[in-house]
Order: structure tokens, then C-alpha cells, then sequence
């Protein structure tokens, strides 16, 4: 298993655009903007409300933003590149993008970054 998931994350660190072969279950509509977050390119963003719209439900952003804070694939499933819509939003779910240095928030903009998406925040 251990080996499956380190030849995935060598694959991603090659090319971005590989996704995984399969998803963590999960509620139907986290796993619908799991499947639409494989399809922003990398470089790429798109804010919660367009995920929503994207997964199936244009109204449900923060319901985006929960399963995006579950994505238990990231950065496989390419969460960093969904962002809110006053700028560069959370990552990784509660907590860790508040407090020390809010480390996933650095590594949300690294990630961005490396694929040569413009960060302004």
C-alpha cells in the first residue's frame, strides 16, 4: 500500500496533472468536487462557489469548502488550487491554517507556486 501511495506522489511531483486512480469514500457531493478539483489544470484556480458549480450544486460553496477541508488525497486531489473568493482561503481543514505560522497555508501557496499559479496572498 505504502508503495502504491509513494509511486503516485512521485508521479505528481512529475507531472501534476496525474490524478489518482481512486478516490476515498466519502458523501456523494465531496466526491463529486473531489473528481472536479482533478480537473483544474495546474497553474490553475478556481474559487469554492465555482467548484460547487462544477461538482453539480452552484449554490453549495461551503459545503465545496467541507469537502475540500476532507480531501484526504491533497495534494493528489488538488485542493491548493481552490481558493475563496476574498483570496486565498483555508487549507487543509480547521486549524491548520490558524495558529503556528499557519503552515498549511504556506504550503498551500508552495504548491501554487510550483505549479506557476500567480498568488497574490
Amino acid at each position: 500500500m505504502l508503495d502504491a501511495v509513494l509511486l503516485r506522489i512521485d508521479r505528481w511531483l512529475v507531472d501534476p496533472r496525474t490524478v489518482p486512480a481512486e478516490l476515498p469514500a466519502g458523501p456523494p457531493f465531496h466526491r463529486a468536487c473531489w473528481v472536479a478539483a482533478c480537473s483544474i489544470a495546474p497553474g490553475a484556480t478556481v474559487t469554492y462557489a465555482t467548484l460547487a458549480a462544477m461538482a453539480g450544486r452552484p449554490a453549495a460553496a461551503r459545503a465545496a469548502a467541507q469537502a475540500m477541508a476532507r480531501n484526504r488525497l491533497a495534494p493528489l486531489v488538488p485542493c491548493h488550487r481552490v481558493v475563496s473568493s476574498s483570496g486565498l482561503g483555508g487549507f487543509m481543514g480547521e486549524g491548520a491554517s490558524a495558529g503556528d505560522g499557519a503552515w498549511a497555508l504556506r504550503l498551500k501557496r508552495w504548491l501554487l507556486a510550483r505549479e506557476g499559479a500567480s498568488v497574490a496572498q
